[in-house]
């Protein structure tokens, strides 16, 4: 005995039954909950236009969750570097990521040094031979 599976796509709004192709899957976000619900063409349409008018008094928001790209410095160089900064008579923010042209210039006081990952939270820094102490980075040779 053979079987067969039938799949069948209905509208969540009325549904009626529409077919594969004419599904249309329809995101959005109301007081920070996200919703998704699968229409079909004349209901996705008309979901659009009653949301026209609001959508055009509206400001476009950043989607929440997403993430954002890593810091290009380990997590204790930002601190290290903004001390360092802060020391040089260099204006830094108190809060947030240093950038990156900043950490550039806290980067080359070592020329051909590279920082390691194990030793990113250690409070030594390796600087031509000799030990310095700064916080929360540590330089080695390359």
């Amino acid at each position: 005995m053979g079987m067969r599976i039938v799949t069948t796509f209905t509208d969540d709004l009325t549904g009626a039954e529409i077919s594969e192709h004419d599904v249309r899957t329809v995101q959005f976000a109301l007081d920070g909950a996200g919703y998704a619900i699968d229409l079909g063409p004349d209901s996705a349409a008309a979901l659009r236009e009653d949301l026209a008018p609001f959508i055009a008094a509206a400001r476009r928001q950043p989607a929440k969750g997403k993430k954002r790209a890593a810091s290009s410095a380990p997590a204790g160089e930002q601190s290290a570097a903004r001390a360092w900064l802060i020391e040089q008579g260099i204006d830094v923010p108190a809060r947030g990521r240093v950038s990156a042209e900043l950490l550039e210039r806290y980067r080359s006081r070592w020329p051909g040094a590279a920082i390691t990952a194990e030793g990113s939270h250690t409070a030594d820094v390796i600087s031509r031979g000799r030990r310095a102490a700064r916080p929360a980075t540590r330089l080695a040779p390359e």
